[in-house]
């Protein structure tokens, strides 16, 4: 059985761990959203994810759970850019309301 000490020194470590992984996010988040093309590639993500639109497919609910589960990454993503970066959305949709969408060049 291992000490109760070994236990705590185990759950420290990676408690950690975890915090220097939101640390990293919060600034990987806003080094990308500092510049306007990450700024324009994260809009294109979260309009791809789904999360200006409704999930809902009459009639076909495995179509609408398919397009729940992208648009629930899509929000989560737009909440962690709200956490770490609120400035920098804001900051986004002004672009887009300027500008209008980034488009793809095909």
């Amino acid at each position: 059985m291992p000490a109760a000490g070994h236990d705590t020194a185990e759950r420290d470590e990676k408690a950690r761990r975890a915090q220097l992984l939101r640390e990293q996010t919060a600034d990987d988040l806003n080094w990308l959203m500092s510049d306007k093309r990450g700024r324009r590639v994260i809009h294109g993500l979260l309009g791809e994810c789904g999360i200006y639109r409704q999930s809902y497919t009459p009639g076909d609910t495995h179509a609408t759970s398919f397009l729940e589960g992208v648009r629930s990454v899509g929000l989560k993503l737009m909440g962690r850019i709200s956490e770490h970066c609120p400035g920098r959305m804001s900051e986004m949709f002004k672009e887009v309301k300027a500008n209008g969408p980034a488009t793809d060049s095909k």
